[in-house]
């Protein structure tokens, strides 16, 4: 957040992961310790640039494509 607030026009495209709070693995966003709330409203002119989201280890064991619909889900429904 310093980063962005420091240097708000520096940054183009962004990566969204949330992790579990010992950050030993990622989790579906919203479910972890990121704040995408805040983060997402400090940035400047967001529907103009890209965000990709990233999770590496699926929620269950066919759950990639439940996954990615959920963090889907979760972006759609975030007000800010």
């Amino acid at each position: 957040m310093a980063y962005l607030q420091k240097y708000p026009n520096r940054f183009w495209s962004f990566h969204l992961k949330d992790a579990v709070s010992d950050r030993s693995k990622d989790t579906r966003l919203g479910t972890g310790i990121f704040d995408f709330k805040k983060f997402l409203a400090a940035v400047p002119v967001l529907e103009q640039k890209p965000a990709y989201v990233e999770q590496e280890t699926a929620h269950d064991a066919a759950g990639d494509l439940a996954d990615a619909r959920a963090n889907c889900d979760y972006l759609k429904a975030l007000e800010f």
